[in-house]
């Protein structure tokens, strides 16, 4: 991740394009959607940086409110489903921590996840096994949720910056944080980047980023604050907390 003062010349030159809806008729008939095999996660997490929710289980549907790269929620109803122009799309009902509900597209949430940040670059392998290299990188500062521990190994999903995206797969768990600071300095940072944020919000963001008295304990603060060169964080990795190893195989991800 370029460091942020940088960043205040080239936010608007950066892309990030969120895919187009899908719409279709809507079925409204209950069902379950596939969601990852992980024990003892410890939240539900908005995985998209704006997102919709609506007032039925519907791209149709009365719009709500909208939800934030990071956010967490809770879910409070079943999972529905309608027919989109090219597939079945499959909707979450859920509560906001103001109490607010509404359904929201399954493709844009994570649940049961551990919401963390990359402290430093860490390249992206299709299996727990380095020989299954990709060319994915996640930067320093990227924001990730870690879906399951193998090993040495996490999965996790997170947006590259220049990707229209997710990126899924695993990494060397000793690139990434759970400190909940570094995990809210990430997801703002990366809306912060994000073309579709207005540049009123922007600003806000930026200026929040900013203030040493928020995140100046966060070391991903530091990196983009306090050090004019560019490069690793002096970072150890952190074990705690963190889901539990499993053995489970991965079904399919959100």
């Amino acid at each position: 991740m370029k460091t942020l003062p940088i960043a205040l010349v080239l936010l608007l030159a950066i892309a990030c394009n969120k895919p187009s809806d899908q719409t279709g008729s809507s079925t409204d008939t209950t069902s379950t959607a596939s969601t990852p095999s992980i024990q003892d996660t410890t939240m539900n997490v908005v995985i998209w940086n704006e997102v919709g929710i609506r007032a039925t289980p519907s791209d149709k549907g009365k719009y709500v409110t909208s939800i934030y790269l990071g956010e967490r929620f809770d879910l409070v109803g079943d999972t529905a489903s309608e027919v989109g122009d090219t597939k079945r799309i499959y909707f979450h009902k859920i509560q906001l921590s103001d109490g607010t509900t509404g359904w929201v597209r399954d493709e844009f949430v994570a649940l049961h996840v551990s919401p963390a940040a990359i402290m430093n670059n860490a390249v992206v392998c299709k299996r727990p096994d380095e020989a299954s290299v990709t060319d994915k990188t996640f930067s320093t500062g990227d924001f990730v949720v870690v879906r399951k521990v193998n090993g040495r190994f996490l999965e996790v999903t997170g947006k590259l910056e220049n990707d229209t995206w997710y990126t899924t797969g695993y990494i060397s768990k000793e690139f990434v944080s759970y400190k909940p600071i570094e995990a809210e300095y990430a997801a703002l940072s990366r809306r912060a980047y994000d073309k579709l944020t207005t540049q009123k919000v922007k600003d806000v963001l930026l200026a929040r980023l900013q203030d040493a008295s928020v995140f100046g304990q966060s070391l991903l603060w530091d990196h983009d604050f306090n050090n004019v060169e560019e490069g690793d964080i002096d970072f150890d990795g952190e074990e705690e907390p963190e889901p539990v190893e499993s053995d489970t195989t991965n079904t399919e991800n959100n």
